[in-house]
């Protein structure tokens, strides 16, 4: 029977301690997968002064892990917040474990072979309350932009035109783009004007110099 295999990934962050200096993790790991008896394939290049909210593929360490996943039956970290702090980066790397074949393990006991799937699921759903929060957060911050009169990307509807202000981008109606609208909101309310007469109509003018 052949022997598991196991990767280390290492992580030093700029506020790391003594603790978690690069070697203290490497042999915390290599002790752990000796006395399990897994093969080492290998010990990543430690991603020094990433943070661990950083994204999976930013990281060069973490790179090389995601791509190596499907030959290995672990990934084995000193600490789980080796790993990452964020929760959903950490559940994006734990669906890529699960999808590979692999398990994530820490050389201090929080994820063990055994209890790597409870806790995957225990963080699962923390992710997914983390990410209804953030969604949540995006459209509060939205719904009060548009209360401020703040525009939120993209070009103006045609009648406005964009303008600086305060730190931010503002709508405000264009005088000459605004004044074709309203003739043309007279013409179809008042006049009996078509919508494909009018823009045939306009289509011209705007084509003439001194239109806008």
């Amino acid at each position: 029977m052949r022997p598991k295999t196991v990767i280390i990934y290492v992580r030093l962050s700029r506020d790391s301690d003594a603790s978690t200096l690069v070697a203290s993790q490497t042999e915390a790991c290599e002790a752990y997968a000796a006395q399990r008896g897994w093969r080492v394939l290998f010990v990543t290049d430690a991603d020094v002064d990433v943070s661990g909210a950083s994204k999976l593929e930013d990281r060069p360490g973490m790179a090389r892990v995601l791509a190596a996943l499907s030959s290995a039956d672990y990934v084995l970290a000193a600490k789980l917040d080796r790993y990452a702090r964020s929760v959903l980066e950490f559940s994006r790397l734990l669906r890529a474990a699960e999808e590979s074949g692999a398990t994530l393990v820490t050389a201090d006991g929080t994820l063990s072979p055994e209890t790597s799937n409870l806790v995957v699921h225990v963080l699962s759903a923390f992710a997914e309350y983390e990410r209804d929060m953030i969604k949540a957060r995006i459209t509060a911050s939205k719904i009060h932009l548009r209360s401020v009169g703040r525009w939120l990307g993209g070009a103006a509807p045609y009648g406005y035109k964009l303008t600086k202000r305060n730190g931010g981008t503002y709508l405000e109606i264009g005088p000459e783009a605004a004044a074709i609208v309203r003739d043309c909101a007279e013409k179809l309310t008042k006049h009996g004007a078509s919508l494909t007469g009018l823009r045939a109509r306009n289509t011209i003018l705007l084509k003439r110099p001194g239109w806008p």
